[in-house]
């Protein structure tokens, strides 16, 4: 249970807590009363240290998964950290691809601003791999990606557009 755009998620909180805090945790017990084996649940490396509503949502859903003792009798829940993944759904990727795609300036708030960031491949891959491993309860991080500047990031997407677009 989880929706991501963080845009969103700092405008209303109380509705994206509600989905993916309450709800991840509601599916959680429910997975511990029919005897699921094991869960994986997907965090962010913006669980550590949280700069903003969803680092922080991930950040709770982590501290009640490890308080809550009573189902982790009966089921394997493994908290899973990755990257900022650069082609998901409402990342800056996808808005700057879009305002290259129309001409349109891209929007790069700090000129010096960077992030950690993976590639779904990269995320596939590592991701076949922890999933095919026994593993007791715990947090586990994938080790993937490299930081990127933001700004290189814009420049790149209005080349590969060949976009007239300006940052």
């Amino acid at each position: 249970a989880c929706i991501k755009i963080t845009r969103f998620s700092e405008l209303y909180p109380n509705y994206y807590k509600k989905i993916n805090v309450d709800d991840t945790i509601s599916f959680l017990n429910f997975c511990s009363l029919i005897n699921i084996d094991r869960v994986i649940f997907l965090s962010s490396d913006e669980a550590f240290m949280p700069h903003n509503n969803f680092g922080k949502q991930k950040e709770e859903v982590e501290k009640k998964i490890f308080s809550n003792i009573s189902w982790k009798k009966r089921t394997i829940v493994q908290v899973l950290r990755f990257p900022f993944l650069l082609q998901s759904r409402g990342s800056v990727w996808h808005i700057f691809y879009n305002q290259a795609k129309h001409n349109l300036p891209l929007t790069v708030a700090d000129k010096n601003s960077s992030k950690h960031a993976a590639s779904f491949d990269e995320f596939l891959n590592a991701w076949q791999q922890f999933e095919s491993h026994d593993l007791p309860n715990g947090k586990y991080r994938l080790k993937i990606g490299k930081e990127i500047s933001i700004y290189k990031l814009a420049q790149d997407i209005c080349q590969e557009q060949n976009s007239k677009s300006k940052i």
